[in-house]
């Protein structure tokens, strides 16, 4: 028992090691020197998960102290997460119709550029500029353009 009286409290005691000081009636894990919480530790921590939901079972039900659940959870955590541990995910059944048989779902058209062989917006094509933004283009940069020559 991890409690005085014949109720037990709502949640267990913070901890039951508090520096070289243990408590009259420790819980099983601080009680064994021996024992760390580790997520590779997988049959030790399948005691405290219960088997049917695979949720941890609540400290009162354990008689662990906060410190050492909070431990818990973490190593159980880290085993899911490693793959250790089994994790179930449940079945989610869907009301909703989500097919393409709605009434509201319809054939995306094909892209104008496949059609007639043109951009699917106008400013993707080349367009040429005006020759009067060229001859002003041409008059900033003089110095640095290389002189044209004509083809062979």
């Amino acid at each position: 028992r991890n409690h005085k009286g014949q109720i037990p409290p709502q949640k267990t005691r913070k901890t039951c090691i508090r520096g070289k000081h243990v408590c009259g009636n420790p819980c099983p894990i601080c009680r064994d020197q021996n024992l760390f919480l580790d997520y590779r530790n997988v049959r030790l921590l399948e005691q405290f998960i219960s088997p049917h939901t695979g949720i941890a079972y609540h400290p009162t039900h354990t008689g662990i102290c906060m410190k050492k659940y909070q431990q818990l959870t973490k190593a159980i955590q880290m085993a899911r997460d490693s793959g250790l541990l089994s994790s179930s995910v449940p079945f989610v059944t869907f009301h909703e119709d989500y097919s393409n048989r709605h009434p509201a779902v319809t054939k995306t058209p094909p892209s104008p550029a496949l059609q007639n062989k043109t951009a699917w917006y106008e400013w993707y094509e080349w367009q040429q500029p005006p020759e009067k933004e060229i001859q002003r283009m041409r008059r900033i940069y003089k110095d640095y353009l290389k002189e044209e020559s004509s083809p062979p």
